[in-house]
């Protein structure tokens, strides 16, 4: 009988990897479980920009069909794989699943394909007839070695069921797996890399909060008192920013922690609510004027800063995150090598001031537009030796190379700047970090932008297709003429409208240069739209 296997990953050691002889997968066990959970009728679930994700109702069949695959992917590439359970930003009553390739890595497009495959499959046969057809396609001798998931979940109630079966279905393919709890997707991915390759640096082997610190205490010499307000979108990463506000004291920051568990999931607070709604979170209102303040997402992996000044919300964003990370860089950037190429990554939603700002502050920094959702950012960015890409949502990273990770303070900087995918926690260090040289008032005025406004528009998104990175529409055909059209009306405007990929709604988005048309051109927009599908804005 196949038992689980538990380790612990937080002692300082690198996991061991197995090789281990099993029995081949028990089909019989998977049937039972296909069958008690299947998937529900007409619901046809597509991997999106994050992997899965819908309320959590809907999900067992989709979470067995994923576990499956992921044991199949480890043990082709015999290293552990990881699956986390989150739905990131999203309201409580939804889940998820972001799928973890070996490299720490989100899966690659290819398991993408197959996921989607599988999860389109009504009948065990046909997934059973799937699964066969990836073990064939791929070469993978699935009696031979052990195939190990590490798995981790938020805090949603609906965690632990779906954990559940993720646990059953990696037993039933013949895998063994290696239960983290309640960590924050970044740890997730950190953990599946740490695990599989024994790096170099020393802060690999750390726990995750430790190796986050241990390369802090490197880059932070700063005596000053700093007072940060964080606010926890009642989310994991509060679990993690209790221990790391510990750590913090000790360097005379001091850390106040805000909706930590004690109210309802993103539930008026959180990254994505703050980014959107352009306003404080719960029980933030009265920070006092030019306070440090910053929002976390869901399973911590985005954050975005914002304060009160003349009295006023403001946002700095992940744009704003990306500039400032850019200027500390930027001087020993062009002392490392001649020959490196340093990059800023941005998705359409960037503000026209943010690139403005680059291209005028920082001339041999190379500029590229990115699809939205971290992992195309995150695929552009490895093309350059320092390559950094965040979301205007606050969701990005600074990629490294090996040839700049010679450099003895790039490679300290790359294990604050997550490697894998955007980490709330990491980002607010660097921060931190950066505000040595750049205070936060500096931060705060580096550029204005230009008035936008993003709603969201709930209509039938399967009617629309884009190119040109989402900035253009090919479906309906004849719809981008006329937005065009009405965009033309409006001097240095920009304008467009987008499915989006984790939730079943229309994203538009909205900047001009004078304050008073952005409504105006928002109106025009939709009713273009309008004629095309019904649309509800909110």
């Amino acid at each position: 009988m196949l038992t689980e296997k538990l380790i612990n990953l937080y002692d300082t050691t690198i996991i061991v990897k197995h090789t281990v002889y099993i029995s081949t997968m028990d089909f019989t066990r998977l049937a039972a479980l296909f069958h008690a959970y299947p998937m529900p009728i007409g619901y046809i679930p597509k991997y999106g920009t994050s992997g899965f994700r819908d309320h959590a109702k809907l999900l067992d069949a989709v979470v067995i069909r994923a576990s499956a695959m992921m044991v199949l992917r480890s043990k082709e590439i015999k290293n552990h794989c990881g699956i986390m359970v989150t739905a990131s930003h999203n309201p409580e009553n939804d889940n998820g699943l972001k799928l973890i390739d070996y490299t720490g890595d989100m899966i690659n497009e290819e398991f993408e394909h197959y996921a989607t495959q599988l999860a389109s499959c009504q009948s065990f046969e046909y997934v059973q007839s799937t699964l066969n057809n990836i073990i064939s396609e791929r070469n993978i001798d699935v009696g031979k070695y052990t195939g190990y998931i590490l798995i981790g979940q938020d805090t949603r109630a609906s965690g632990d069921h779906l954990i559940t079966l993720c646990k059953k279905t990696i037993l039933a393919m013949g895998g063994k797996y290696i239960s983290l709890g309640q960590v924050t997707t970044p740890e997730l991915h950190y953990s599946v890399a740490s695990s599989n390759f024994n790096m170099k640096s020393v802060y690999k082997k750390l726990p995750y909060i430790n190796n986050l610190m241990y390369a802090f205490r490197k880059l932070y010499h700063s005596n000053s008192y700093y007072e940060i307000n964080v606010d926890c979108a009642n989310g994991v990463g509060a679990l993690r920013m209790f221990e790391l506000a510990q750590h913090l004291y000790t360097y005379n920051i001091k850390v106040n922690l805000y909706n930590t568990n004690n109210g309802k999931l993103n539930d008026l607070c959180g990254a994505d609510y703050v980014e959107k709604t352009l306003d404080f979170p719960a029980n933030m209102h009265n920070v006092h004027e030019n306070a440090i303040c910053c929002s976390l997402d869901g399973d911590a992996d985005r954050i975005v800063f914002f304060s009160k000044n003349r009295n006023k919300f403001t946002l700095l964003n992940g744009d704003k995150i990306a500039c400032l990370i850019i200027k500390y860089l930027y001087n020993p950037f062009d002392n490392i090598e001649s020959e490196t190429s340093m990059c800023v990554v941005h998705t359409p939603y960037a503000n026209g001031a943010f690139t403005t700002y680059i291209k005028d502050m920082f001339p041999s920094v190379h500029i590229q537009c990115a699809e939205t959702g971290v992992k195309y950012l995150h695929r552009t960015a490895k093309q350059y030796d320092i390559g950094v890409y965040f979301e205007s949502n606050g969701h990005g990273s600074v990629h490294f190379s090996q040839q700049a990770l010679q450099n003895k303070a790039i490679s300290t900087i790359s294990n604050l700047l997550s490697q894998y995918t955007g980490d709330a926690l990491g980002d607010l260090l660097f921060v931190l970090v950066a505000l040595q040289q750049t205070s936060f008032l500096e931060w705060m005025y580096m550029y204005q932008d230009y008035p936008c406004k993003q709603v969201k528009l709930y209509g039938d998104k399967s009617l629309f297709a884009t190119t040109d990175f989402g900035r253009k529409l090919l479906q309906p055909e004849g719809l981008q003429d006329k937005l065009e059209k009405v965009i033309a009306n409006y001097s240095h405007s920009n304008c467009f409208v987008r499915p989006s990929g984790t939730e079943d709604l229309l994203r538009l988005y909205v900047e001009c240069k004078n304050v008073n048309h952005v409504e105006m051109l928002l109106t025009d927009t939709v009713t273009v739209l309008s004629s095309y599908t019904q649309i509800e804005v909110k």
